[in-house]
């Protein structure tokens, strides 16, 4: 099947749907990193991939959803408390990072913390015992789970989270302009096309493993051809 080309993405589109690659700070104190930015593009990834699995119909699609997002929170308040107060152990239970932050000033969203103590412990009993999730309940824990988010988010990094697009990591500027657009395609709900622009940022790739690795070891098989 013919993947239909991305060139008829217009420009109002890509403004209207994509954001600037460049990601910096509300308050221009600290650049962000390209460690920084790929540890954002994890958390965002994760907490869109837990509301695609609220949104599908199902029980264990339910059960999965509660799973992530209350692992997408642990992950915010791990890496944005490691951030900029230090490392923590495998062994530190959320509620450490979360009692840093907050003794360094971040105050949760009034209403949010019930919900997410109440998150925690149903996936809990889900990962245990897998137990049934209140198809009610779902939807206000993916909005509390994304207003934590983006409350530790914007505390920590002075980003707004869905300011980084998923290529914000990513240095090589052919690559990221694809994704961009693959991106801004998505959002316009035109999925053949954005698939287009996926495979085109992975012939670039295929290129600089070929360019820059095969050439120099033979032993190295060339990248497939097949997504």
């Amino acid at each position: 099947m013919k993947i239909p080309s991305s060139d008829r993405l217009t420009d109002s589109t890509l403004q209207h749907n994509s954001r600037p690659i460049a990601v910096t700070r509300h308050d221009g104190v600290m650049p962000l990193t390209p460690n920084d930015l790929a540890n954002l593009v994890a958390i965002r990834s994760l907490r869109d991939l837990a509301a695609g699995q609220a949104r599908a119909p199902g029980a264990v699609h339910r059960q999965a959803a509660v799973i992530l997002l209350d692992a997408a929170i642990e992950r915010t308040v791990f890496t944005a408390a490691e951030y900029f107060l230090g490392t923590f152990t495998d062994r530190d239970l959320v509620e450490k990072p979360l009692q840093a932050l907050r003794g360094h000033g971040w105050i949760p969203d009034a209403g949010v913390e019930t919900s997410r103590r109440r998150l925690h412990r149903v996936r809990n009993v889900i990962q245990h015992a897998g137990t049934g999730v209140d198809r009610d309940e779902l939807p206000q824990w993916v909005i509390a789970t994304q207003r934590v988010i983006a409350s530790v988010v914007t505390f920590a990094y002075g980003v707004d989270l869905d300011d980084v697009l998923y290529s914000s990591a990513v240095e090589d500027e052919k690559i990221r302009e694809h994704l961009d657009v693959a991106e801004a395609l998505m959002r316009s709900s035109d999925s053949a096309a954005a698939m287009a622009s996926v495979v085109k940022a992975y012939d670039v790739v295929a290129g600089i493993w070929g360019s820059f690795v095969v050439s120099s070891n033979s032993k190295l098989a060339p990248p497939s051809r097949s997504l």
